[in-house]
């Protein structure tokens, strides 16, 4: 069984990278990333990266693609990791500026593409239907970074990019950074702690968000 899903597994990603590679998708491997996993990445314009992530998921056929789309903004990931290195802050080594959900939550079809050997371009097509589909309501309106960092700072978390306080500190923050916006960064860092001093509210990377405001004032301040 495990031979079959692997031999399932290759042929359909092999052809799904065929498929998506007119759009500009190329295939790429995380370094950390398991062998099961697969990738494909496209340079929309300078600094900014388009991702999708998928899987298989079942034990047995038909398979379940999972997939998992994001956007990375390589600009701002540079100069944080520059202002991070300054300040000796290595609390996260490696902070990446970008957001990322699932394809389906973006799709009017929620449930998952199943594939089988009898069904691979079929899933193909679907697969890359429903990428195309979710990249149009959920990247390309955020191409923009600053459209992001208005949704951070204006939205409740749930109607954020990624329900995360981590990406909305650090999309704002380095924003700051790379549009030599002094008063951008620290309404980043207040936005933080606006959310994180909440009852009840997770206290998770409290450290590393600490560091982050310290060296801002040591900075700026």
């Amino acid at each position: 069984m495990r031979n079959l899903k692997e031999g399932i597994r290759k042929q359909f990603y092999t052809e799904l990278g065929k498929f998506i590679a007119p759009e500009g998708y190329v295939e790429y491997r995380e370094p950390d990333s398991s062998p099961t996993d697969y990738a494909f990445k496209k340079n929309v314009k300078p600094g900014i990266v388009w991702s999708l992530h998928s899987h298989l998921t079942h034990s047995k056929p038909p398979y379940a693609v999972f997939t998992v789309m994001a956007c990375r903004y390589e600009a701002a990931t540079e100069c944080l990791r520059t202002f991070l290195e300054k300040h000796q802050i290595t609390l996260i080594s490696n902070a990446p500026v970008g957001f990322g959900n699932s394809v389906e939550r973006y799709t009017q079809q929620k449930h998952s593409v199943l594939v089988s050997s009898e069904n691979i371009q079929e899933a193909v097509q679907q697969t890359a239907d429903r990428f195309k589909e979710a990249e149009s309501k959920y990247l390309l309106p955020r191409i923009d970074q600053a459209v992001a960092v208005d949704e951070y700072l204006t939205k409740r978390p749930h109607h954020w990019p990624t329900g995360d306080l981590f990406n909305c500190c650090v999309t704002i923050l380095s924003y700051g950074l790379l549009t030599n916006d002094q008063a951008l960064v620290q309404k980043g860092i207040e936005r933080t702690f606006e959310i994180l001093n909440k009852p009840g509210y997770s206290q998770r990377n409290r450290d590393f968000f600490v560091a982050l405001q310290k060296a801002v004032e040591h900075e700026f301040i």
